[in-house]
Parts: structure tokens; C-alpha cells; sequence
């Protein structure tokens, strides 16, 4: 794929579309990495205001990929900006229309 915009002729190596997930083979072998069991556990959260079951079920998954998912973490559960958004306030600054950006 040709991605940089600056450099047209330049081919990248990044894969579009890729999905990889193997949540029954990381079970139970996430539980005794983590050390996280009914044994173990302290506290459990049973729900997170405004946030969905599902939301919720998918970031526990996310929370063992450590710093791969913190984007899509803080994104769904925190309300941070997406890459996108962040991109678009960033070429803002670029064309000149930081101070008019809200």
C-alpha cells in the first residue's frame, strides 16, 4: 500500500483488514499469568457506569494486552479521543485553523 501522502511512489509493508483472536485457547491460561481467580480476587467490578456489559467484557479481554489495547481502552471506557480525532484537530494545526478549533 502507498500510504504516505508526502512520498506517493513509497510502498509500505502495513496490512489493511488483519484479525487475529484466540480467547478459548487463552483460557485458563490468562487466569494463572494474571493471577486472577475467585480465590484470588479482592474486589470485583460488577458494573461501570455508562458503559455497556459488552463494552466492559471486551476491554476486560483488552486490559491483557497491556500497552497494544490502552488506545481502544481509554477510547471506550475513559471517552478519549480516537486516533481519527486526534489526526483531524492535528491537520488543524497544520492549515492554520488551531485558534478557530474547538
Amino acid at each position: 500500500m502507498c500510504l504516505i501522502k508526502e512520498y506517493p511512489e513509497l510502498r509500505s509493508n502495513v496490512r489493511a483488514n488483519n484479525a487475529d483472536l484466540d480467547a478459548t485457547a487463552a483460557y485458563p491460561s490468562g487466569e494463572c499469568v494474571y493471577n486472577i481467580s475467585k480465590e484470588t480476587t479482592v474486589r470485583e467490578i460488577c458494573k461501570i457506569e455508562n458503559v455497556t456489559e459488552r463494552q466492559q467484557r471486551d476491554q476486560g479481554l483488552n486490559l491483557s494486552g497491556g500497552h497494544t489495547n490502552a488506545v481502544e481502552f481509554t477510547c471506550s471506557l475513559l471517552g478519549y479521543p480516537t486516533m481519527h480525532q486526534l489526526l483531524v484537530e492535528f491537520e488543524k494545526t497544520l492549515s492554520g485553523d488551531f485558534c478557530n478549533a474547538s
